[in-house]
């Protein structure tokens, strides 16, 4: 956070625009959350969060793995991933529902 906050400041006093680009994530509450915190401490900056798929589940969590994003079985279920079926597909539809409607 304090990386960020200087970035943001040093961008501002250069007149410079920016944005944050975030990983993929599977938590739409934990995107929130960190947002949350981001804009507490004063950093405006516009965030362009990353959405996992459209793409089967077996290729969203070999990407996951290999970006050490990970996923717990309640959001799994909660997004409509199957852990157990890997040869099935998931797209983005409820992680962005579930941002929109919690993002300001």
């Amino acid at each position: 956070m304090p990386a960020l906050a200087g970035k943001a400041v040093t961008l501002e006093l250069q007149g410079l625009g920016a944005s944050v680009v975030t990983q993929f994530g599977f938590d739409a509450a934990l995107v929130l959350a960190w947002l949350a915190d981001v804009r507490a401490r004063g950093i405006g900056l516009p965030a362009r969060v990353g959405v996992p798929g459209p793409a089967g589940v077996r290729r969203l969590l070999a990407y996951a793995s290999r970006c050490g994003v990970a996923m717990s079985a309640p959001i799994a279920r909660k997004y409509g991933f199957s852990l157990t079926d890997l040869a099935g597909s998931a797209a983005p539809d409820q992680f962005i529902h579930a941002l929109a409607s919690g993002y300001d």
